[in-house]
């Protein structure tokens, strides 16, 4: 179980102390998704980024997580520019169960090959299957439907049915 209690953020912004999160007690089951919903500006991708490590709470812990050599947690961000750091390594790899990612989101080669042109709705695709790649504890998917059509909606959900992990 991932156990979050008592997390609390402040951002100083123009010398305003702005509190984002305060005293937030959340749990999340293994092989369990959750979705967290609030308007822009209430503290999702804050609250994703403090669990991925990549922020520190002013206050409170973060309990529960598993991490080894080979699993962990992934962070997916909304921001899609860059190709993800273990594309070319995942892309052609020789297991099955990596390269199934790819090819239940429809990720070819000749996507590969020209990652800087894709749509922001490819890129997030070569995105999430290169995070579910990495058999991750913990999968953290920051705004993974933005600007997407139905269609991708719902292959990405398909996709993620076979996550065994607990999903945010």
């Amino acid at each position: 179980m991932l156990e979050l209690s008592k997390i609390t953020k402040v951002y100083t912004v123009g010398g305003v102390r702005q509190k984002v999160l305060k005293g937030i007690d959340l749990n999340f089951r293994e092989s369990e998704f959750a979705a967290i919903l609030g308007p822009s500006g209430s503290g999702k991708t804050t609250l994703l980024k403090l669990i991925a490590g990549l922020l520190v709470a002013d206050n409170g812990h973060i309990s529960g997580i598993k991490e080894s050599a080979d699993s962990g947690i992934i962070y997916c961000p909304q921001e899609t520019d860059e190709a993800p750091e273990n594309l070319y390594s995942v892309f052609w790899s020789d297991d099955n169960e990596v390269r199934k990612f790819f090819s239940m989101l429809k990720v070819n080669e000749e996507m590969i090959s020209r990652y800087e042109t894709l749509s922001g709705g490819e890129k997030k695709r070569i995105q999430i299957a290169c995070a579910l790649a990495e058999n991750p504890s913990v999968l953290l998917l920051d705004e993974p439907t933005n600007h997407l059509d139905e269609a991708t909606v719902k292959l990405i959900s398909d996709t993620l049915k076979l996550f065994n992990g607990t999903g945010i």
